[in-house]
């Protein structure tokens, strides 16, 4: 705690701002899960220069910092460090967009910059791009979400992003692809460089604190046509992603392409229907059935094509329309004016299980909203996923949640589970209930084969434990922060529990 304090002391003496009161302290350790962390102050660095100081100082006083963007981290840990003992680094005010090239179509960005922000941005300089916001809230970090390989409604942004700036924990800074070359012109342009890339080694990492990168835009196509259908059960779901794959295979799907379960699909448009099930949980199958009989199907899908003719979007929809009809119900078109989701309808999802209507500002953490995910990686086989499914239908029963499962499927040969815990965490016994379901559904898609694209911090110790390739981080980290003061337990195992 001398420790502690005498840093504490040194961040006031070169004036950086810190909050260490009991309520910022509780607020900062609370997620959509039971947490166990604590903290000893929040440290908000105005600029660059002051989060040099703040690693300088977690250097000299031995005491770990924990660096975030923005904290939106909701379903995997929020604000919460993955081991206690040390200050949390918001990074939220180095907000500044640095770079702008409407020609090349890009923008060079801090990690503080919000999705929000950056779609305002882009609509003054005259809209012709616009990036698509994640489920969460649009104050979520383009930069966090990116370097946590987040999905937002239009898939993976990591192709989208390069030409990091990284401040080590050592101090030093370093720069990947051509900006390690001085007056590089290609320095925002190119994805690797010349000789080895380090991009990847500071995604889902501890390595480094990454204050700048390089997002490339895309152009708002001219034609957007988004076909929504129902489908009637799994085996018809396995038949779909079989023709999907082929349909993707052929670049026939080149936007959005994602599947729900009905308890999903309601719990995207309104809370639990308490009233009508008188009180029951899970959702009791009549209303379960009814639900699906109005949906006309077990699953709802949709897909998004786009383009700059509408004649070759009305193509590809017929294409798709023939691949699809034998497997599914109700297809329908309509075109979209503009590919940004709304965003309101992912944060619902959180509230599902709350008695009360969520608040026109809504935040789970403070809220007490229940909210764990579980996202494995799955072959993009219907038959390998409808099994994954099914087991994970059955441990949710098991524990009484909603089958809240979506595919998400941003690429051609694997697509995302995403498997949601969703509850009320005022509810006696229910955070133990939530956390038993989660640790099972990880056991089992483990046990076979599928392991989890992303992790909340509940679980980066185990997985940094099973790797086989440990021994090579844990090398890299010895390397690069010998005395593990950055982030430490953040998918790399913390010293203390290195075997």
């Amino acid at each position: 705690m001398h420790k502690a304090n005498a840093m504490l002391h040194a961040l006031k003496e070169i004036n950086i701002e810190v909050e260490e009161s009991t309520t910022a302290l509780y607020d900062a350790t609370q997620a959509t899960f039971p947490t166990h962390q604590s903290i000893l102050g929040i440290i908000h660095p105005a600029h660059a220069g002051e989060v040099c100081d703040c690693l300088r100082l977690a250097r000299e006083y031995q005491i770990p910092v924990f660096p975030i963007s923005r904290g939106k981290n909701w379903g995997y840990g929020s604000r919460v460090p993955a081991t206690s003992g040390g200050f949390v680094i918001s990074l939220a005010r180095l907000n500044h967009i640095l770079q702008y090239d409407e020609a090349l179509a890009f923008v060079r960005i801090e990690p503080g910059v919000s999705f929000e922000a950056l779609n305002e941005f882009l609509r003054a300089k005259g809209g012709m791009y616009e990036i698509q916001i994640p489920g969460s809230t649009p104050e979520a970090s383009v930069v966090g979400n990116i370097l946590e390989r987040g999905l937002t409604a239009d898939g993976e942004k990591t192709h989208q992003a390069g030409a990091l700036k990284i401040l080590l924990p050592d101090g030093e800074w370093l720069e990947t692809g051509f900006g390690n070359f001085p007056s590089a012109l290609a320095a925002s342009l190119h994805p690797w460089g010349l000789g080895p890339s380090a991009d990847g080694l500071f995604f889902q990492s501890n390595l480094g604190i990454v204050m700048e990168l390089t997002l490339w835009l895309k152009p708002i196509p001219s034609c957007t046509q988004q076909l929504t259908f129902s489908i009637s059960s799994l085996s018809a779901l396995a038949l779909t992603l079989d023709q999907i794959r082929q349909l993707k295979l052929r670049n026939q799907i080149n936007g959005v392409c994602s599947v729900h379960s009905v308890p999903k699909v309601l719990s995207l448009a309104s809370q639990y229907p308490f009233k009508e099930s008188q009180n029951q949980t899970p959702l009791p199958e009549p209303l379960l059935q009814a639900a699906s009989r109005l949906l006309s199907g077990e699953w709802m899908g949709e897909i998004e094509i786009y383009g700059e003719d509408r004649r070759i979007l009305s193509i590809q929809e017929e294409i798709i329309r023939h691949s699809l009809t034998a497997v599914t119900h109700q297809i329908q078109a309509q075109p979209t004016n503009t590919p940004v989701q709304n965003p309101t309808s992912g944060i619902r999802h959180a509230y599902w299980r709350k008695p009360d209507t969520m608040p026109s500002m809504p935040n789970p953490d403070r809220d007490r909203c229940g909210l764990i995910w579980h996202c494995p990686v799955i072959p993009l086989i219907g038959e390998y996923m409808t099994l994954a499914i099914l087991s994970a239908q059955k441990i949710l029963s098991k524990y009484r949640f909603e089958a809240m499962i979506s595919i998400q499927i941003p690429a051609i040969r694997y697509a995302y589970l995403v498997i949601s815990i969703v509850y009320d965490r005022n509810k006696p016994g229910e955070d133990d209930n939530a956390m038993r379901c989660y640790e099972e559904l990880v056991a089992d898609s483990s046990k076979n084969g599928y392991f989890p694209y992303r992790l909340g911090i509940q679980s980066m110790n185990e997985f940094a434990c099973t790797r086989k390739d440990r021994q090579f981080w844990q090398k890299l980290k010895d390397l690069l922060d010998p005395d593990d003061i950055l982030a430490p337990g953040r998918y790399i195992l913390s010293k203390e529990r290195k075997t």
